[in-house]
């Protein structure tokens, strides 16, 4: 910790706990951001390659096109969890604008606490049909890989979207005071 930390610790004894939060927001941060640039990259590179193969090279890339489709599915629920954590999804702020500030204070929690849940159900329901998937043995049709793990990209993104979802909310009740 440093100096700086240590005295405002020592005045207020929150510092720790901030401190420690911040290591594990940028481990996860570093581990979304990898894997959603990995896989979109790879992701191209088999799009790529598999275009090349069948019009260049004339010979089939077989399993391009199903590995293509698993990596976007891991960089797109990757990608949520990115867009949760910067506030990047769509809203209708337009309308919340417009309210008076003490109700847009109120309706910004309401949405946070909404966003939270909404992920927690989703996250739930991800772990249900990985589940499922695992029960079935089900398998890809070319690359042979079990459906459970192409699908454990759902709850990995949704853990991720809650933890962040979490993250906003703490920070809109500090932002007030609440907290």
């Amino acid at each position: 910790m440093a100096k700086s930390e240590r005295s405002v610790f020592q005045a207020t004894g929150r510092v720790e706990y901030g401190y420690h939060m911040s290591t594990i927001k940028k481990i996860v941060r570093k581990i979304e951001d990898s894997i959603t640039i990995i896989s979109f990259l790879a992701m191209t590179l088999v799009v790529f390659w598999s275009v090349l193969c069948r019009y260049v090279l004339k010979i089939p890339f077989t399993m391009g096109e199903e590995l293509a489709r698993y990596l976007m599915i891991y960089s797109i629920y990757f990608g949520v969890s990115i867009g949760v954590r910067k506030g990047s999804h769509l809203g209708i702020k337009a309308f919340v604008d417009m309210l008076p500030q003490k109700v847009y204070v109120v309706v910004e929690k309401i949405e946070a606490f909404a966003t939270a849940l909404m992920f927690a159900i989703l996250f739930v329901l991800s772990i249900q049909m990985v589940l499922q998937f695992k029960s079935t043995g089900q398998v890809s049709t070319m690359m042979r890989i079990p459906m459970y793990i192409v699908y454990l990209a759902l709850p990995i993104g949704f853990a991720m979207s809650i933890f962040h979802s979490v993250e906003n909310i703490v920070e809109k009740f500090r932002k007030e005071g609440d907290l």
